[in-house]
């Protein structure tokens, strides 16, 4: 077989396996932990990842709420975590770059063109630049960085957080004074270099 198309496993922080009863070679052993890992980062789909290994989608939740999984489970997060970036990178080619679709235009006829979603295009300049395009960065967030114990709420971390949300919303109010400025001059924006010449 030739696995010179097939992505490299990413590095994976180590791990230890969920310490099992019974350790039968149908069950969840040591190797089919590490390859579920390795799969999960590549294909960031727990149902492929466990197909990869031979082994249940549903036995692997087991496996992640059995007792002593707390180190498999960060490296669960950290594969899905890898997983989503290719997702991403994947999203960011098919906003660029377009998606090929053939169309047939006559009896034998076909021709390939390239199909851009904009949704895609603002979901990505809203997320990765979003002082330009205001309305959407939620990357990079850990889910509750609270409860995760990644901050704690000191008086400074709610005064930056309160910078932080009054940047946004006069980001948002400037955006919105600028396309309703546009909208009285044709479709103009205030300080485009469109409207110098």
């Amino acid at each position: 077989m030739d696995n010179s198309h097939t992505p490299a496993t990413p590095l994976l922080p180590a791990f230890t396996p969920v310490p099992r009863k019974n350790t039968v070679s149908h069950g969840w052993t040591v190797p089919k932990q590490r390859g579920f890992i390795e799969a999960l980062a590549v294909t960031g789909s727990v149902r492929m990842a466990t197909e990869a290994v031979g082994m249940s989608h549903c036995g692997v939740y087991k496996l992640r709420n059995a007792p002593g999984a707390a180190s498999f489970v960060r490296a669960w997060d950290a594969a899905v975590s890898l997983g989503a970036a290719r997702i991403r990178d994947v999203l960011f080619d098919h906003a660029i770059h377009g998606i090929p679709e053939t169309v047939v235009t006559g009896k034998d006829t076909r021709i390939e063109r390239r199909r851009f979603n904009h949704r895609t295009m603002i979901w990505a300049l809203q997320h990765h630049m979003p002082d330009q395009y205001p309305g959407g960065s939620t990357l990079h967030r850990p889910r509750d960085p609270v409860a995760e114990g990644y901050i704690k709420l000191t008086p400074e971390v709610v005064a930056e957080a309160r910078a932080t949300i009054e940047k946004r919303i006069r980001a948002i109010r400037e955006w919105r004074a600028r396309t309703e400025a546009a909208d009285a001059t044709e479709g103009v924006l205030p300080g485009d270099a469109r409207d110098e010449g």
